[in-house]
């Protein structure tokens, strides 16, 4: 099948030059996808009449009389089919690497026909070190060295459209040939430095920097001359960047002594201008080629390399230190200070990116300057307010370093400075997705309203009533508000919680203050345990801004749409999860995340909610209500439409518990108004308290008008008062003498031998003024009948009506008694209230 579809192709496709460019895209992906040229070896051998045949129709299509479109397709055929086939780049690749040759050496070639050529040339130089007996006879160190030296002058060339894919063709063909070019690594470190000096294009720096860190390999003297090159072009370069850094800062910021600054610079031509922009500039270029030289891996013939580390350190330490806390020179220009100052963030940006990758690429070698490189972090990222973008570059530098110094650092020194950083990555997460950050269109314009028309006629323009009114602006009813949360905001949250991430998988995350944790999985749970978390999706939208329109009132809610936003908020909760910071309790909530996750419509957010519940599901078993068979149903209809009941509640107290505390500024008016309000409540309180004085005075002048009537009517009810027996009558002297005294001394002493003091016959009074109970004792007749008399006149005293008070109150008393009492108790009736209507 595949022998006859190569000579249809043959046939009617590449038959005709002219028709050759037209189907060339076609025949290639039949090379490359169906892999006729390998099916054909497979049916009819290696050297089969119709792969002949091919490779005879594609060489006549290098010929120079053609047109560059017919040999540009000629040279693509060529690559798709030598990619399939080693057999054929044996038999045909000495003529088309010759074909390739001349095309590259003609100055007037057509870009086009010249890239084509350098990528056929690249592979066969390529797959020529898989067979070191064909290499030897047609591809030799001449020449490598003439494909190559011509790629560097095309290279060279201003303006030339080829730059790019010859250096890159270089940078490949070093490591697969540096003996040969080794005589022309002065042109390739010519070319580097002319490419990193390049203004305002990025790809040309880029490609520089990549020629410029395989230089090393074409060093002599083996191993050890690998390994020195290597070493002293890193120290070069940063040499270079601590000269370009002094010039940036050096109109405020006086030269610190205490940094290396012995290292030789790269010999490198002068800035175009004296400005610290273009210096700047210039220094982010060279340390791009540094953070590449630390990124790329050596050569298994160099081995590892001495990488400078206290240079380097002390270059990342002094880059990331500069802030606008530094102390600046004294009589600066207020511009040059302004000036200067715009540029610190990108020095910092650098020093961090410096830091980090010299921690992932050292690892726990950088432990001996862990200290200052985490104390440098912490206090630059002190110098931004939250929502600046700084914050997550610092706070990603400083989990970076962490990451890579593992346990190697010590606990104590870790958790100094990773509290700060934590609560900061907590404050740029919460300003953005938990605080509601609303801006009004009718912004001021209410206070103008209200004090223009301030004046009140008439004593109550003072009171709370007129201040209200007059501070109503109808406009705020109707003002429309808009969130203000932008990708901007949204890429700080987004950081945060891929730092956050990294943070507590960290050895020290399990240092921290309690309180810290518990914060943390609080604010995480808040964000997850939302009832429309798991519900909102990306609205369609044809802008190509990220945010679609929305009608949404809350941060929370815009940040919802990110996707990227939801992946890392369950993947910051994974981490914290795995690593136990969350505290107890904090597995089951986590787990009802995931049972929520599991049916996202996100692959990565459903992917981390199955891995958590594969891991912590079968751990936790919550206790639950026995449940009717379609309770499963019923969860996922209710989770759905937005949980149970008690997930609003939830969601409404942890939102106000992370509410940030922010005071607003407090009007005049406001505190007139709070003062006035606060005094009217204590004039309030006074009056009821005289009121109540001065009802009590009068209660008490009624109760002393009506003592005396009362007490001479119970000194009636007294001497009429008496039991029949005889035995327990009161002797005839003390009668008389009871009817004649007009107060309590009047009253006889018991008939028991001895006479009572008056002291005793008042404490015997108060005694039954306070607490009488009836007892089970029969006691005499005068002693009943004094105590009796003297509880009527106690509580004569304080009844207001003085006739006959206490004769329906002893019955209820009597009966209330009785009622409680059992029926077999045979305590004698005592009529306390006697009447003559009782006797």
């Amino acid at each position: 099948m595949a022998t006859a579809l190569i000579e249809h192709v043959l046939a009617h496709q590449i038959a005709q030059n002219d028709a050759v460019p037209a189907a060339a895209p076609h025949v290639a992906s039949l090379i490359q996808q169906q892999r006729i040229i390998a099916h054909a070896e497979l049916e009819e051998g290696l050297n089969g009449p119709v792969i002949h045949r091919w490779q005879l129709r594609l060489t006549a299509l290098l010929s120079a009389s053609n047109t560059p479109e017919v040999r540009t397709a000629g040279f693509r055929l060529f690559l798709e089919s030598f990619a399939s086939s080693t057999t054929l780049v044996l038999a045909a690749g000495k003529t088309t690497l010759t074909a390739a040759q001349s095309v590259l050496a003609s100055p007037k070639s057509d870009p086009t026909l010249f890239l084509s050529a350098l990528e056929l040339a690249r592979l066969i130089l390529a797959k020529s070190t898989w067979h070191p007996e064909w290499a030897r006879e047609n591809v030799g160190a001449q020449t490598v060295q003439k494909l190559v030296s011509r790629l560097v002058e095309a290279a060279s060339a201003d303006g030339s459209e080829v730059t790019l894919p010859c250096v890159a063709t270089i940078v490949s063909l070093i490591p697969l040939y540096p003996t040969a070019l080794r005589p022309l690594a002065p042109s390739f470190h010519t070319l580097a430095v002319s490419l990193l000096t390049e203004t305002g294009s990025a790809s040309y720096n880029d490609a520089g920097a990549q020629l410029f860190v395989s230089l090393y390999l074409l060093a002599p003297k083996g191993k050890d001359g690998l390994r020195e090159a290597w070493r002293t072009g890193i120290e070069a370069l940063i040499g270079s960047i601590e000269q370009l850094a002094t010039h940036v800062v050096s109109g405020i910021f006086s030269e610190d002594v205490s940094y290396n600054h012995t290292l030789s610079p790269l010999a490198m031509p002068e800035l175009p201008t004296a400005d610290p922009i273009s210096a700047l500039a210039r220094l982010e270029t060279l340390n791009k080629v540094v953070l590449l030289a630390l990124r790329t891996p050596t050569t298994e013939k160099a081995g590892p390399v001495t990488v400078p580390l206290g240079a380097l350190v002390e270059l990342g330490v002094r880059l990331a230190s500069f802030s606008t806390a530094t102390p600046i020179k004294e009589r600066t220009d207020p511009s040059v200070r302004t000036a200067t100052y715009a540029l610190l963030p990108r020095l910092q940006i650098q020093g961090c990116q410096l830091l980090a990758q010299l921690a992932l690429s050292t690892t726990s070698q950088l432990a001996t300057h862990a200290t200052t490189i985490l104390t440098t972090l912490a206090k630059t990222l002190t110098t931004y307010e939250p929502r600046s973008p700084m914050r997550p570059a610092i706070s990603t530098a400083y989990a970076l370093v962490l990451q890579g110094l593992g346990a190697a650092v010590d606990p104590e020194e870790g958790k100094k400075s990773l509290a700060r950083v934590w609560r900061t990555v907590l404050e740029d997460i919460g300003a953005v997705a938990l605080e509601p950050l609303v801006v009004a269109q009718s912004t001021g314009e209410g206070g103008k309203n209200g004090s223009g028309s301030g004046t009140g006629s008439g004593s109550g323009g003072n009171s709370r009533r007129a201040k209200r009114q007059r501070m109503y602006d109808p406009s705020e009813s109707m003002a429309q508000r808009r969130v203000v949360v932008d990708e901007v905001d949204l890429e700080i949250a987004q950081r945060g919680l891929a730092t956050l991430e990294r943070l507590a998988r960290c050895p020290h995350a399990h240092f921290l203050p309690p309180a810290l944790q518990l914060a943390t999985s609080r604010m995480l749970l808040y964000l997850t345990l939302s009832p429309s978390f798991f519900l909102t999706h990306p609205l369609a939208s044809t802008s190509t801004s990220f945010f679609p329109l929305t009608s949404a009132n809350q941060a929370l809610d815009v940040a919802r749409q990110s996707p990227a936003f939801r992946r890392g908020v369950v993947s910051a909760l994974q981490a914290t999860l795995e690593q136990g910071l969350g505290g107890a309790g904090f597995e089951e909530k986590a787990v009802e995340v995931w049972r929520r996750g599991a049916n996202d419509s996100d692959d990565q957010v459903r992917l981390v909610a199955l891995q958590g519940l594969a891991r912590f599901g079968g751990i936790i078993h919550p206790v639950l209500p026995p449940q009717q068979p379609n309770s499963t149903f019923a969860r996922i209809r209710h989770e759905q439409r937005g949980g149970f009941v008690g997930d609003e509640d939830d969601y409404q107290e942890t939102a106000e518990a992370f509410r940030l505390r922010v005071e607003p500024a407090r009007e005049a008016h406001v505190d007139e108004e709070e003062r006035m309000h606060v005094e009217e409540k204590a004039a309030v309180a006074l009056r009821e308290e005289e009121e109540e004085r001065r009802r009590k005075t009068t209660a008490a002048a009624v109760a002393a008008a009506a003592q005396e009537p009362s007490a001479t009517a119970f000194k009636s009810a007294t001497t009429t008062t008496t039991f029949s027996a005889s035995s327990f009558a009161a002797p005839p002297p003390a009668a008389a003498s009871s009817s004649a005294a007009p107060s309590f001394s009047a009253f006889a002493a018991p008939a028991f031998g001895s006479a009572a003091l008056p002291a005793a016959a008042e404490a015997i009074t108060t005694e039954s003024t306070s607490t009488f109970k009836p007892v089970e004792l029969v006691a005499p007749s005068s002693f009943i009948e004094t105590s009796t008399s003297t509880n009527r006149d106690t509580q004569s005293a304080k009844a207001a009506e003085p006739k006959k008070p206490l004769a329906g109150a002893a019955r209820r008393d009597g009966m209330d008694s009785g009622a409680d009492d059992d029926d077999d108790d045979e305590m004698p009736s005592i009529d306390l209230g006697g009447s003559d209507e009782e006797e």
